[in-house]
Formats: structure tokens, sequence, C-alpha cells
């Protein structure tokens, strides 16, 4: 028998109510291991229920009746799929295959009869159109059993009986869908057993026929809706200010329990409102960045194709690699990563000799597998404090306690959304004939459901976002009924008023670089902000790449290239990249998006190939000459920096800064007349003298033939650079008496230093305007006044 229980309260189900009498034992089925143990906490009696995930109840149900049967998995599926696609439809795009796989897998939830599915695929490109009947024939023949499949049998079966079959009451509880294979299994069950759907009232009376719900009760629940009307005090804050007004909001307020406006919470908008010691639970990716990295060194080995045992033979190598080192030095999560791709290319190269060679495709296919595969993992603070304030998020509302909790609500959170469906309507409209399809809105009103039970505690307080409500259809409707009583936070304080940017008393005694001259000479209040009293905004822990990144990366790459060849070799360029882009990466723990990693990666290896061209260009014409990258000034005792590039010919010197573009590299002008002053700093300071430099100036990455070079004390100069091709300006200019120019430019440092050591009053005097645009205190400064 089964029967759907229409409940008011979730308290209703954790009592055990559905149940005939208080004696009445019951096998409790949920969805995922979250749901079970939320409910499990939950019960009131514990002895009377037993809980279990509707996988481990349908797994133990195959095991019984017959041990023979294997259930294949996702990742095994794939692989086997991804085969027949190599071998049957390998002229289509390797993308229409990972598309064509989901979507099998979807249908097979709506019938296993191809007959009823067929009338689809019209609507879908030739691609899907070929491979769908492929696939289907394929599991028909070889009789493999997936999930859909399985309840394809436990349903027969228990239709007809189960030997030493108990009857049982079982629960269906914590469902937002339910498949038509399902459906047709839960029925079966019901046949000799007796099986209870718990829903809840008010959201059955807003659903529709097709919803899965309706599938086990057709009727209609006449009654109208109860009309929900909450009063709720609502702190709210401005954008990115969260963290901010919590931590406000927390010195007047008790809380125990924080729930975020996000289905499922993540270790950054935990860290983010962990203003006081809390305690969650959220995925840990700890494999990702490494399997990144094996499958980019595989792609790189596989090139345009490879032999398998080939490629076998490369990883055992890198474990063995890893292995062999020291116990300290070894990185078992990269050891892990790279035993799951042996064993997973072994088994991909059992499947047909099809698979005996290679390609970018099959690499593709064995990324997606490796994501299936590898073990799922939770991080959860660990805290000796007794103290400590849950964090949730909207899929777990169900394992809030009864406490004081405070609902947090940002535009950076993703919420339930009302709308979407993955299917046209033609297509969704065929479907629904054959089962129920998985509706956005019906999930956003259970989770709106589970919240109101929240709210009629009458324990939880907001803190929202200004503004985000009532420019978010979803949120509106989510809070509807919900009536926000504002509430400020006055603070007293003590008012003192004082220059903010108060610099006056404070001297500067370190060692002069030039890039401190410069922003000396650009303006002294600048200065004392950028080195004295820091307000830079520091973005090292951005996930993406920062320009300044981007440029120290091809700098890095132009070097580390000169260490392993001093010719054109195309292949050990794209291997310094990988190995340079890598290292960073995994370093500065970087998150970048494939589009972003992708534009990122061509610019660097773009830019560093300009690089590397240029110097090569002039250590061919300058034979015998040696090149060295970061090479520190020699007065170190005085000045500190490094100088990108020096080129020795002989006794002779070439003196290169390396920028991104041209933007970065200053005029001719702004050299002459010291306004700019970083290569004349290197002139000076670099441990030679200006007769021995032949010439020196900024090399444009982005196009060298922008770059600015200028001739040298030496005679030589001029000609040195017509033979590298380099060209030479012939305007007059200061540098046409180099050595009169440079002297005036010593005479101009000195007293410039000297006046940096003495400087006390750091006013604001921006030598111009656009000096302001990048000034971390622009917007306070009053430019030009003390």
């Amino acid at each position: 028998m089964l029967s759907v229980y229409l409940y008011e309260n979730s308290t209703e189900i954790y009592n055990l109510e559905p149940l005939g009498n208080s004696e009445e034992k019951v096998v409790v089925i949920c969805p995922h291991p979250m749901a079970a143990d939320s409910l499990r906490s939950r019960i009131s009696d514990p002895s009377r229920a037993e809980v279990i995930t509707i996988s481990k109840f349908s797994s133990d149900l195959l095991n019984k009746i017959d041990e023979e049967i294997i259930l294949k998995r996702k990742a095994d599926l794939l692989g086997q799929l991804a085969t027949i696609w190599k071998k049957k439809l390998s002229d289509y795009a390797a993308d229409s295959f990972f598309d064509s796989f989901n979507l099998f897998t979807e249908l097979r939830g709506y019938s296993l009869d191809f007959e009823m599915i067929k009338e689809v695929l019209p609507s879908y490109d030739e691609a899907i159109q070929k491979s769908l009947p492929i696939y289907w024939m394929y599991f028909e023949q070889l009789g493999i059993v997936d999930e859909h499949k399985a309840n394809e049998i436990l349903s027969h079966h228990l239709k007809i009986g189960i030997s030493e079959e108990v009857e049982t009451t079982y629960l269906f509880w914590g469902f937002n869908h339910i498949n038509s294979g399902q459906i047709d299994f839960i029925n079966s069950l019901a046949i000799r057993n007796k099986v209870i759907i718990p829903f809840p009232k008010e959201v059955f009376k807003q659903t529709r026929p097709g919803d899965w719900i309706r599938w086990f009760k057709a009727d209609e629940l006449r009654e109208e809706l109860t009309e929900f009307k909450r009063d709720v005090k609502s702190y709210f804050f401005p954008k990115k200010r969260l963290a901010q007004k919590l931590k406000e909001i927390l010195d007047v307020e008790e809380v125990e329990q924080i729930v975020l406006a996000e289905k499922k919470v993540t270790l950054d908008s935990c860290l983010e409102v962990s203003v006081l010691p809390t305690h969650f639970r959220t995925t840990a990716d700890l494999f990702s960045a490494y399997t990144k990295r094996a499958i980019d060194e595989i792609e790189s080995v596989v090139g345009e194709g490879i032999e398998c045992e080939e490629l076998i033979s490369c990883v055992k190598s890198k474990v063995a690699f890893e292995l062999s080192k020291n116990i300290e030095e070894k990185n078992f999560r990269l050891i892990k990563v790279y035993s799951s791709l042996l064993k997973i290319i072994t088994d991909y190269k059992a499947l047909s000799d099809d698979n005996e060679f290679i390609k970018f495709y099959d690499v593709q296919v064995v990324r997606e597998i490796i994501s299936l595969n590898l073990p799922r993992d939770y991080f959860a603070p660990i805290s000796n404090l007794e103290k400590k304030i849950s964090i949730l998020g909207l899929n777990e509302l169900e394992s809030s306690e009864d406490v004081e909790s405070i609902f947090l609500l940002t535009d950076a959170y993703q919420g339930v959304k009302k709308g979407g469906s993955k299917y046209q309507e033609d297509i969704m409209k065929f479907l629904s004939s054959l089962g129920p399809i998985q509706r956005p809105e019906l999930e956003f009103l259970m989770v709106r459901e589970k919240f109101r039970e929240l709210l009629d505690k009458g324990k939880i307080i907001f803190c929202i976002q200004e503004g985000l409500v009532e420019s978010d259809r979803s949120w509106s409707e989510f809070f509807r009924g919900v009536e926000f009583l504002r509430e400020e936070i006055f603070t007293p304080k003590v008012e003192t008023f004082r220059n903010v940017l108060e610099t006056e008393g404070r001297s500067f005694d370190q060692k002069v670089s030039a890039s401190k001259l410069q922003t000396y000479i650009d303006c002294p209040k600048k200065f004392f902000y950028t080195y004295l009293e820091r307000k830079e905004i520091d973005a090292s822990n951005s996930k993406d790449l920062r320009p300044n990144e981007i440029g120290s990366l091809e700098h890095e790459v132009i070097e580390k290239y000169f260490d392993k060849v001093r010719n054109w070799d195309e292949g050990v360029l794209r291997e310094t990249v990988s190995e340079v882009y890598k290292k960073f990466v995994e370093e500065n723990r970087k998150l970048l998006s494939e589009v972003k990693e992708k534009i990122s990666l061509y610019e660097i290896y773009n830019y560093s190939e300009n690089g590397v061209k240029y110097i090569l260009n002039i250590l061919e014409n300058m034979v015998g000459s040696e090149v060295s990258f970061e090479a520190f000034l020699a007065d170190k005792e005085f000045v500190s920096g490094r100088i990108d590039c020096i080129i020795k010919f002989e006794d002779k010197f070439i003196i290169l800064d390396f920028k991104r573009s041209g933007f970065s590299i200053p005029s001719k002008g702004e050299i002459e007349k010291y306004s700019k002053i970083q290569l004349p700093f290197y002139l000076k300071h670099f441990g030679g003298e200006i007769q021995d430099v032949l010439f020196w100036g900024f090399v444009n990455l982005s196009n060298t033939e922008e770059s600015l070079l200028i001739h040298g004390g030496h005679e030589l100069g001029k000609d040195f650079m017509e033979r590298v091709g380099l060209g030479v300006k012939t305007r007059k200019s200061a540098f046409d008496d180099l050595n009169l120019w440079f002297s005036e430019y010593c005479e101009f440092e000195d007293e410039v230093i000297e006046e940096l050591k003495k400087e006390t009053l750091w006013r604001a005097n921006p030598s111009k305007d656009d000096v302001c645009t990048f000034c971390s205190v622009s917007n306070l400064c009053t430019r030009g006044s003390v």
C-alpha cells in the first residue's frame, strides 16, 4: 500500500506521526548521505527507525535478487561509450560525445524502451541522432546494468515477489525529484509493503499534474493556500560589506547559527562570515589542482598522438619518481592522481584495440573519468573552543537547530531559482507523458517551505544586501509574506578629528630603488603612503592573474628559456611556459576559469616568444656575447633593484628592461628631462661605466617594433644597433651628447636622494595630473597643499 502523507511541519516526520501506532518500526530511505545524517539526528525515537540512502537500499536489494549482477557506475559507462564514439562516430566533434552521453543517461530515466525515446531525436543535431540508437543497442546486447536498468530489475522482482521478503514499512524522505524508473520501483515496492511519501501540504497545493509527487497522488488538494505572514528583524548593508556588518551585528545580537542564502555552501563563503569561531562542513577540493597538472602533462606528451603503452610507461615513471622521494618530500595527493590515471588509462586501453593509440579526444575522456573517480572530500574546521557558530546552506535547513540564528543574503550567493528548463517545449511536452519533468520551481517551493518553518520558530534575524530583494524576482518571491523590520545599529563613538593623511614627522632611511625614487619624484605624499605608511590594496590573494603577475611570468619564461638553450626552439618555449605557469598557479593557489587561463597562456607564450627572439637576434649578431637576467645592481649598500636583462659583448654592455606594452614605456622626452628615471638609475648603478654601454632601453613584448632604444656612451653604439637591425632615431636629442646628459642626470639623482633623506613634510605635490590616477589616497588627497 502506498500513501502520500501531506504534513504541515517537518516535526510530524521527526516524531514518526505518519506511522499507524507508537510501536511501528520503519525504514526511512533518503536521497543522499547528508539527508540521512540530518534525519538521524532529528528522529525523536531512533530505535524505531533505520535510516539509509536509496543507493544503499537498492544495492542491497539487487544483491539479494542476484549476486552476479554488476551495477555499472557512470565513470565505467563513460569509458565504454567514449570508445564506441571513437569507433563509430569520430567524424563528429569530441564535445558532441559528452553532450550525447549526458542526454543518454537523462533519457534512460524516462524510459528504457528506445522506441518511446526516439520520438525526441529529431529535435537534436545529427551527432545526437546517430549516437543514441548505437548506445541503446550496445546496452541491450551486452545486458549492461546502470542505475536505471537496476530500477527496472528491482521493479520486476518486487512485482512477482522476492523470496523471504518480510512486510516492512518504508518512508521516502528528502527527495526533491523522483524519475520515472524510481516511481515504478516505489510503486512495485508498495505491492507487499507499506510505503509512505511525506510531502509538504502547502507545496502540494501549488503542484502541477506533471510534478513527480502527482504521479503518486494524482488528485488535487482543493484547499486555498494558507497566507504566510511574518515580521523579521532585518539589518541591511551596502554591497561587499557583509563581513563588516556581521561583526557589528554579533556585538549586539546573540547568534548560535548562521544560514547562508546559498544552496551549497563553499569554503570561501564560510570563511567570509567566520568573524567568530564557526563550525561548518563543506566540500574540499583536494585534487583538482593536481589533476589539472597531471592531465596537462599528459596532453603535452600526447601531442598529435601517442601509443597507449608509451603513455602508460610515462605515467608509471611519474608515479615511480614521486614514490622515490623522501617521505617529507612525497606529494601523496599527486601520487593518488597519477595512480588513478594509470588505472584509468590501462582499463581504457583494455576496452578496445581502437584505444591502442591515444589522441586529444581520449585525454578529454580520461579527464572526465578521473573527475568522477577521485574521492569526494570535506572540510570542517577543528577547534577546542566550546562556543562555535554553525554555518548552514539552504540545502541543509533540515539540519538547523532550534537556536538564535541569522540569515545572510548577498548577490554573491547562488540561491534557488524559480524558472528555467533544460528541454525545449516540444520535448518537455513529450517527456512529461513518460515521467515527471524536473521542475526548478518545485524545488524552489520546497526550499522556501523549509525556510518558512525556520521563520515560524521566531528565532531568526536577517542580514541582507541593500536593494537585492527588490531587484531580484526569485528572492522577492522567496520572501513573499515577509515584512522586513529594519534595524539600525547605533554605536556611540568619541568624535576625534584628525587629518587621516597626516604625514609630518616621519623620515625615510632605507635603501633607494628606481621605483622608490620615481615615486618620490612623482609625488612626495604618494611616496609616503606607498613606502612609509602603506595604504595600497594588496590583491595577492586574487584567484585570477593580475597584470603585474603576468608580466613577471613572461620575464621568468624568457630567463628560464635561455637557461636551457641559446637558439630558437618552439618546443622548449612551450615546455617552459607550461612549467613556469603551473608552478606559479600551484604555489599561489590561483583558480582561473578555462577561458581566462587560455587567454593568459596565449599572452604569456606570444609575449615571451617576442622577447626570446628579440634577445636571440642580438646574440646571433654579436657572436660570443653573454646574457644574464634579473641582475642585481652593484651598489648594494646604498641602492636596491634588479635589471631585467644585461648582455655583455667583450667589455661592452647592453641594458634592457622588458615591458608588457607600449603604455608602460616612457617617452624619450620624459627620460631626457629626468621625469622618468628607471633606466638612467640602472645606468648609474649597474657596475660599469656609461662609456661601456652600447645601447639601452625598453623592449615592448607585445610589439618589439615599438620598443624604445637609445644608443650608449660608446661611439660604436650606433653601429651595433644598426647591425642587429634595431635602427637609430635621427632627430636631435639630449642623448647626442650622452656623456654630458648622463653627468647632469647623476647630479640630479644625488640631489633628489639627498632631498628624500631629509624629507619630513611629504607634501602632496604631483609632478603631473596622471600621477594621481593610480594613487591609493587620491580621493582623500587635497593635491598641492600640505
